[in-house]
């Protein structure tokens, strides 16, 4: 999130759809952060939340992508992610809440870029 110090969200490179890069942790600390910047980017047609630089995720940091993705659903914003790393996305699959997202390459990235 922006200015936190152990996590930080930041709008990527003006690629289209608007996006967040997370970074560092996503915890209790840095959660109500990462609330703030998808209230900003509401209304939006698409935001594209990347887990890539997610080094660390604990249960309001699972908390956090459930509430981005509710949010979208008002009809407004579609919201997917990228994938982070192993530890992020097993952390996520045991919580239950991986099946529950929407998943996307990274933008500028197809699936033939990545192999």
């Amino acid at each position: 999130m922006i200015g936190a110090t152990r996590s930080s969200a930041r709008g990527a490179r003006g690629l289209e759809p608007p996006d967040l890069s997370l970074t560092g942790e996503l915890d209790l600390t840095t959660a109500p952060e990462f609330d703030e910047a998808i209230e900003r980017a509401q209304g939006r047609s698409a935001i594209v939340l990347d887990l890539r630089e997610l080094t660390f995720i604990d249960s309001m940091g699972v908390r956090a992508p459930i509430q981005a993705y509710k949010a979208g659903q008002d009809g407004h914003s579609t919201v997917s992610f990228v994938p982070g790393s192993r530890a992020v996305q097993h952390v996520l699959e045991l919580s239950g809440v991986e099946p529950l997202l929407m998943w996307t390459e990274p933008p500028g990235e197809s699936a033939e870029d990545a192999s």
